[in-house]
């Protein structure tokens, strides 16, 4: 990073704390649009020419430079989208919150009088100075979330996006709802709580952004985007008032979450982008301008909305790719799928928009959250239920994944690159209905640095997270994001050491414990001045694999406690197995038990140079999955047993066995039985909470 950048708030961000007056801006906006000034600044060398993905967000006394050279663009066609919009309720694109339709707006432009003046050339301008970080980590904060904003690795990230402030049809920023209170993202972004944290931000070098988010998943949505994106006036009162909350919240640039494009003003969001980029060198050359776009890039004009009088990068939105209404279990977010079609999954989807604009121009967005479907079978990608009898798709956050996984074990799909869960359930408060299994499929340790690796090869502009707060108290996250971006190293392994829950035993016979069907443990270990720990595997036979795993047995999120049957490491279901029903899924293609063995960070691979002709780059072949090796169950008699438990930390390293010898007695029951609920989490929709609820009649009235 460049000294001069860190001389910023000297400089620049006290001229913007002496106040600009919203007229002022208003009216250079104005200028901008009607041709009549220039803000285009001349062209910058580049200082941060180098190889992206192997660089360490670095040591921070500033905010960070922001000047990656620009490359040539081959044009490809974009790929078909990857699905549908999730249907209500479903996460992300949910409706959740949302204003009913206005069927008062239309799909025509409205007849509010168009500005005489001519609209902006749209011919690029010279070449400026990106705000972009050699990698960036990006991480979005929504305002559900500031609560727990301490759980922040403020040294992890490069920029701090607070999530969001709507805007409205007419290009008024919304923030207010209809009964006149606060919206949450308003009041969010103006609170102490923000304002101190994004504080701490800039004294570490962070961007602090503020998010524009304009949805059209419904009919009544889509009216009023293209309301807002056909009208001249109403995108230059909108990139004003975008512009004076940018000054009087000392931030640092803009993201705009306008998702999914309409096909009708497409043209339009990319002349928005374009006026918002001459706004904001008319006050300071150095805001970074981001835009979100789905994995597809339907509807948007990457090459014309990366171009150098437009947004720095885009980013997209690595995931959705399964929805509650998805015919099959499977991760949200699959590396590659498993007889998939391009668009089905990031290796595809991502290798198209690096044939159509440079891998720098694109961050990489990945999910800390996943999702449950009730399933026919155990099998990975099972079919799904739904109806009744069967609980329903719901999303999990990461923090809550965890915690059900370090109850019902811990699986790992090698093709996706996503960790899953397993276990039964009953639908709540249905006291007939049958027992059904349901599959989490989400984001850990694993899967979030196999896509940062994924992203590094690509040499792409960087990663970032759905969203800060879902990772939980933990460390795990960021220290995933250290030794792969940061470039740490870890040779040593864990250490621990189990015993057995007292209640759990019934005295001891030849100096072991005597215990039952279910065993509680309890487990402790360090891993002193390591990457952290992430794994804990429990298994009936010493036997290890090359990477120094246990062959069998189970893998658990890192716990201190955990309830198993001592025959096989596995866990116990209260509720039994469930009983086949419907269809069976013909794929039983991935791996159960074992976890990958992450190595240190590899040094990115060369970009790949673009063909003549290039197109959407289709799903590689997934590698051959190896059938694990089964369980070994022993004999069900009485006698003594040995369980061998070991730890893994983030940077893959497995520590020694540790034997715990007991005596075997099936007819044991424990004197303290806590079961927990087989799902007993409830998590909020893991993307966006739809729009703020407010009529046209409420928003600023047209001039």
């Amino acid at each position: 990073m460049e000294p001069a950048s860190r001389q910023r708030r000297g400089a620049s961000g006290a001229r913007r704390r002496t106040g600009v007056p919203a007229a002022l801006i208003a009216l250079s906006v104005a200028l901008v649009v009607s041709g009549c000034v220039s803000v285009t600044p001349p062209a910058a060398p580049d200082p941060t020419a180098g190889v992206p993905g192997a660089t360490a967000p670095a040591e921070r006394t500033g905010r960070p430079d922001r000047t990656p050279a620009p490359t040539e663009r081959p044009a490809v066609p974009a790929t078909d989208a990857p699905g549908t919009p999730p249907p209500a309720g479903e996460g992300g694109a949910t409706a959740a919150g949302v204003a009913s339709p206005d069927p008062s707006a239309s799909l025509a432009p409205t007849p509010t009088p168009r500005p005489t003046v001519p609209p902006p050339s749209l011919t690029p301008g010279p070449e400026r100075r990106r705000a972009l970080a050699p990698t960036e980590v990006y991480g979005f904060l929504p305002s559900w979330e500031l609560e727990d904003a301490d759980s922040i690795d403020l040294d992890r990230i490069t920029t701090l996006a607070w999530f969001g402030i709507e805007a409205g049809s007419r290009g008024s920023l919304v923030r207010e709802d209809g009964a006149g209170r606060p919206t949450s993202g308003w009041a969010g972004w103006t609170s102490e709580e923000w304002r101190s944290l994004a504080a701490r931000a800039r004294e570490r070098g962070i961007r602090v952004v503020v998010t524009i988010q304009r949805f059209s998943w419904t009919e009544g949505q889509t009216r009023r985007t293209i309301r807002l994106l056909q009208n001249p006036a109403n995108r230059i009162r909108l990139v004003a008032e975008i512009m004076e909350v940018v000054r009087e919240g000392d931030a640092d640039g803009v993201n705009l979450d306008f998702e999914p494009m309409p096909a009708e003003v497409s043209e339009e969001f990319t002349q928005l982008v374009r006026e918002l980029r001459a706004a904001m060198n008319a006050v300071d050359t150095r805001y970074q301008l981001t835009f979100d776009a789905m994995p597809s890039a339907v509807g948007y004009d990457l090459e014309a909305l990366t171009a150098e009088d437009a947004a720095d990068a885009v980013f997209v939105m690595g995931y959705e790719f399964l929805t509650g209404a998805s015919a099959r279990s499977g991760s949200n977010a699959p590396l590659r799928k498993p007889g998939g079609e391009p668009g089905d999954d990031l290796a595809s989807t991502v290798g198209a928009i690096v044939e159509r604009i440079p891998p720098r121009r694109v961050i990489l967005g990945l999910p800390w959250y996943g999702r449950v479907w009730s399933t026919f079978t155990d099998l990975p990608r099972s079919s799904t239920r739904s109806g009744e009898g069967a609980p329903d798709s719901v999303t999990i956050l990461y923090r809550d994944a965890v915690a059900q996984a370090q109850r019902s074990g811990r699986r790992w799909d090698p093709v996706e690159a996503s960790a899953w869960t397993l276990y039964p359930a009953l639908k709540p408060g249905c006291t007939d209905c049958r027992v059904t299994w349901r599959q989490l499929w989400y984001d850990d340790v694993d899967a979030t640095i196999a896509k940062i690796r994924f992203a590094q090869e690509l040499e792409l502009g960087g990663v970032g997270f759905w969203a800060l707060g879902y990772q939980g108290s933990g460390g795990e996250m960021w220290s995933a994001i250290r030794h792969t971006i940061g470039g740490a190293t870890d040779p040593e392994a864990p250490e621990g050491s189990v015993r057995i829950d007292p209640g759990w035993t019934d005295g001891e016979r030849d100096g072991l414990p005597v215990v039952g069907g279910e065993l509680r443990l309890r487990l402790e270990a360090r891993d002193r001045g390591g990457s952290g720990l992430a794994y804990v595997r429990i298994a009936p036979a010493p036997d290890r694999e090359p990477s120094g795993e246990l062959r069998y047995g189970m893998t658990y999120p890192e716990t201190s406690s955990v309830t198993i049957d001592p025959l096989t490491g596995h866990p116990v279901h209260p509720l039994g197995t469930p009983r086949p029903r419907g269809p069976r899924s013909p794929e039983p293609s991935a791996a159960p038990s074992g976890s990958p063995l992450p190595s240190g960070s590899p040094a990115p691979l060369a970009s790949p140079s673009p063909s003549p002709s290039p197109s959407p780059i289709p799903s590689p072949t997934p590698t051959p999955v190896p059938t694990p090796s089964p369980t070994p169950v022993p004999p069900a008699d009485p006698g003594p047993r040995t369980l061998w438990v070991q730890w893994r930390d983030v940077a893959g390293n497995w520590s020694e066995p540790v034997a715990l010898e007991v005596w075997y007695r099936p007819d044991v029951r424990p004197v303290v039985t806590e079961t927990p609920a087989p799902e007993s989490i409830s998590s909020p929709p893991p993307l966006v909470p739809g729009e703020a609820g407010v009529d046209d009649e409420v928003e600023s009235p047209a001039p």
